[in-house]
């Protein structure tokens, strides 16, 4: 009997809540903003200043942009969770060819005061330190298994091709210590002691790894890598396209690093015309069990594109096109350049 008037208590309470509609202070109140409308800002009079009651969040000018870039319709998008970054201070030492470098998963202005530290925690002194450069140069060191000779470390930090990310370079050069020239030529094209180097590289690596506080940022650090290595370029009278400010091999590296995930089906490459097919999937293909597809659940299918890879004076440019020649749409393929813009590395 108990049972039963509780019940009956709670379906009253929540059928009153009901009736109030948006009355009710118990309602999901998520979409509210989706009902939004614009107002007439609040007039001042010219004696007063207006500046205190602005707007607080606005909103800038879009400027010139695309045509597709802009849908025929605008659809309020919902307000996404905040995502954790599995990647989030992620630490990584890649090479390509004869280069090597510290690949860090956070921005050169967070990186900077992490080399910073490094240094500083090990008694390295710093000779030069330009934050505009993202160059960060050592004292002459001398070495206890090898006295008679002194060295020297170069630390270059530059913006990563995936955005937010830091590549690190350590360099080296060394003297005998009893004929170090007063004034030091430039920097060799490669280090005198590749060992040193690699000793110095995992160190550091292992010290950026550690550092559990990943929001110290340094405001002297934060424009280096300005000039980012790939850009996603939108003309106004063409297709839009990527265009990279690296070498070939790791232009193409990177590519392939994109092709190499659930969104993409690489089918073929053809390195003598720099050209490659693949197929695109804006949903990336899941598993369907025996119920779900007898339901009618299918995954989409891919739309197949071929890329070509054209040097241009400063750099490279990736285009996009059908496989057959025919006409493409420009909203499509700034939608899949993005794609693989978010996926490389």
């Amino acid at each position: 009997m108990i049972r039963l008037v509780v019940a009956l208590l709670l379906f009253t309470q929540l059928t009153a809540c009901s009736l109030l509609g948006d009355r009710n202070p118990f309602r999901d109140r998520t979409s509210d903003y989706l009902r939004s409308e614009v107002v007439q800002p609040m007039q001042v009079p010219a004696e007063f200043d207006s500046e205190v009651i602005g707007d607080l969040y606005p909103i800038p000018e879009v400027g010139q942009v695309p045509d597709y870039q802009l849908g025929a319709r605008f659809d309020v998008p919902r307000v996404e969770p905040q995502a954790v970054d599995s990647n989030l201070n992620e630490v990584r030492i890649q090479s390509l060819g004869d280069e090597t470098w510290i690949l860090v998963s956070v921005p050169p202005g967070e990186t900077w005061p992490r080399v910073r530290n490094f240094l500083s925690i090990n008694g390295l002194p710093t000779e030069l330190a330009d934050a505009s450069e993202g160059t960060i140069q050592t004292g002459w060191l001398s070495r206890t298994a090898a006295p008679e000779l002194v060295e020297q470390y170069r630390f270059r930090l530059e913006q990563g091709v995936q955005l937010n990310t830091t590549e690190v370079v350590v360099e080296q050069r060394q003297y005998p210590a009893d004929a170090l020239p007063p004034e030091p030529p430039p920097w060799p094209e490669s280090s005198d002691n590749p060992e040193s180097v690699d000793w110095m590289r995992t160190n550091l690596a292992q010290s950026l790894a550690d550092v559990a506080d990943i929001g110290t940022a340094s405001l002297l650090g934060q424009d280096i890598g300005a000039a980012r290595k790939v850009e996603l370029v939108s003309p106004t009278d063409s297709l839009p396209y990527l265009k990279f400010y690296l070498p070939r091999v790791r232009a193409w590296a990177s590519i392939g690093y994109a092709l190499d995930t659930e969104s993409f089906d690489e089918v073929s490459r053809d390195s003598e015309t720099d050209t490659a097919l693949f197929s695109f999937y804006s949903e990336p293909p899941r598993d369907i069990s025996t119920i779900a597809w007898l339901f009618g659940s299918r995954n989409e299918k891919p739309t197949r594109w071929q890329m070509h890879l054209l040097q241009v004076e400063d750099g490279f440019v990736l285009q996009l096109s059908s496989p057959d020649g025919s006409p493409v749409d420009p909203r499509d393929v700034f939608s899949v350049l993005s794609r693989i813009r978010n996926n490389l590395t």
